[in-house]
């Protein structure tokens, strides 16, 4: 073969061994999936997604477009090939309900998991799909999405979102909402009426209206909210304001900046810090069994006390007037009834909140 020949040969061989899809999924390939769909007024998206992000716009239009981007890799070249060439958005009508479902055959169903980590199935590095959904104002949206991020702008309509193994960052639900999240961070700016379930997930919502939380070793933030009611255990909790709150937790720790009307807390096994409250409160009612209690009101608020307790350390702020004590002395190890009034002058108070505390095994600090 003549040199000329030979460098041409050899250019063409390296050109193909370069773009030869087989070799390219060990890098990773990609492709677009675009579709396009009417829908109704006040019509319903659903959308059943595993190992990839979703972002959610809105627009005034009553279509739903979808934009699918799928990146394969992996060192089985037949696997990669035929996941790469199969995998496909599912699309499913129901009326004025559209639903949309990732489908990579049974590849997921290759991915059990292990043992040790049942949750994990389906979860692979092998492929990754991301959505941008574009869908109209007035359609609700139904999202059950695993191994991924959720990405929402202002939303208006009602949300249900089951999402685990992931982040959130969503802007504003004025609609009701539905949350089950687990294993989920993020960030949530406003909410408007939403119930959330969550386990081992940690969240920070700025302002909310109306938020029921039952969760377990969970973290939350929050700094502003008009009502707040939360049950279950081995939570914490940081919250800077907050009108009416109740709760019913075991091993949890709550932080409280500033309490404004009512509080409910029912605690066993943890800590309690309430930092402050306006001269607005009405009741504050605190239960709990080896728990520690700290209300520092400073000379923000008078306000009226009462306490059952057994076996309780005490820590009471010397302008306390006690009204009524039984026994006289309390020993920590007594059964003590104490009622007491503080008073701070000048306040535009039209009535006293009262301090309810029912609490055995822990300590009460009065500030």
């Amino acid at each position: 073969m003549k040199p000329a020949s030979l460098y041409k040969f050899l250019n063409l061989f390296i050109l193909f061994v370069c773009l030869s899809p087989d070799l390219l999924f060990s890098q990773g390939v990609q492709k677009e999936i675009l579709k396009n769909f009417e829908i109704g007024p006040r019509g319903q998206v659903s959308v059943i997604h595993k190992n990839g992000d979703i972002k959610i716009q809105l627009w005034d239009n009553h279509r739903v477009m979808v934009k699918a981007v799928i990146i394969v890799k992996g060192n089985d070249q037949v696997l990669a090939r035929s996941l790469f060439e199969n995998v496909e958005v599912d699309v499913t009508r129901r009326g004025n309900k559209l639903e949309l479902k990732t489908n990579t055959g049974n590849f997921d169903d290759k991915n059990p998991g292990s043992e040790n980590n049942p949750i994990l199935a389906g979860k692979t590095d092998k492929y990754r799909m991301d959505y941008i959904i574009t869908m109209p104002r007035d359609a609700s949206l139904l999202v059950n999405q695993q191994f991924g991020d959720l990405y929402m702008d202002e939303f208006q309509s009602p949300v249900s979102l089951v999402l685990s193994h992931g982040k959130v960052n969503i802007r504003e639900i004025k609609g009701t909402a539905d949350f089950n999240f687990n294993y989920i961070t993020g960030s949530i700016q406003r909410l408007n009426q939403a119930y959330l379930e969550a386990n081992r997930s940690n969240l920070h919502v700025n302002r909310a209206n109306h938020l029921n939380i039952y969760s377990a070793y969970s973290e939350f933030q929050i700094d502003k909210a008009d009502s707040l009611i939360s049950s279950h255990k081995h939570n914490e909790f940081d919250i800077s304001d907050v009108a009416y709150l109740k709760m019913d937790e075991e091993y949890s720790e709550v932080k409280v900046a500033n309490l404004s009307e009512k509080g409910d807390l029912s605690l066993n096994y943890g800590d309690v810090d309430i930092k402050g409250f306006t001269p607005n409160l009405t009741n504050l009612n605190l239960f709990g069994e080896l728990t520690d209690f700290k209300i520092a009101t400073g000379n923000k608020s008078s306000y009226e006390v009462d306490i059952d307790s057994k076996e309780t350390k005490f820590h009471l702020p010397q302008d306390l007037v006690i009204t009524k004590q039984s026994p006289s002395a309390p020993a920590f190890n007594s059964h003590t009834r104490l009622q007491g009034v503080k008073e701070v002058k000048n306040l535009p108070q039209k009535t006293k909140p009262k301090i309810v505390i029912v609490t055995k095994d822990g300590q009460v600090i009065l500030q």
